[in-house]
């Protein structure tokens, strides 16, 4: 899989960098929520390394977090709300996810000289967290998809020019 950037004649797009950004974080948030098939070493360390692709995703989408705070409290259409209601929803059960996470640690903070001892009580929050994350980005997803399958096809799929001829 690779994504055609003509690097001499056009930098990438922010759409470009965007969808880039988001393949990494899909794929890095399902990975950590996978410590089952990971291991939890793997899990843990991944856990913090999904943080970086979160944060180039929430840069890249902060003119649209702007603009909509600034005009919540104008009419806007429904859609635009629940979407602006479920994406500080998802974040707030992410953050909560990676900290009680870290409170939990069995792997990466013991390897950092942090001996933790488990409380059943974050385990569980830990364990609701998460699960709610992944269900929460299942309907993210779902809200974007037309966006998603229309990027995906133009800078992923597009199809290579026959003959060797530029695009």
């Amino acid at each position: 899989m690779k994504i055609a950037i003509d690097r001499k004649h056009n930098p990438p797009s922010s759409t470009q960098i965007q969808l880039l950004a988001d393949i990494v974080l899909f794929v890095g948030i399902v990975w950590a929520l996978m410590p089952q098939a990971t291991g939890i070493p793997l899990h843990e360390w991944g856990s913090l390394l999904v943080i970086i692709p979160l944060l180039v995703h929430l840069v890249l989408d902060l003119q649209w977090i702007v603009a909509i705070t600034k005009r919540f409290l104008k009419r806007q259409p429904g859609e635009v709300r629940f979407n602006y209601f479920w994406n500080w929803f998802q974040f707030v059960m992410m953050v909560i996810a990676s900290f009680s996470g870290i409170l939990i640690s069995n792997a990466a903070l013991p390897a950092l000289g942090i001996p933790i001892v488990v409380d059943p009580f974050w385990l569980e929050v830990h364990l609701f967290s998460a699960n709610s994350v992944m269900i929460m980005l299942g309907v993210h997803l779902a809200m974007h998809w037309q966006w998603i399958t229309a990027n995906f096809k133009r800078y992923i799929l597009r199809p290579t020019p026959k003959n060797g001829a530029a695009a």
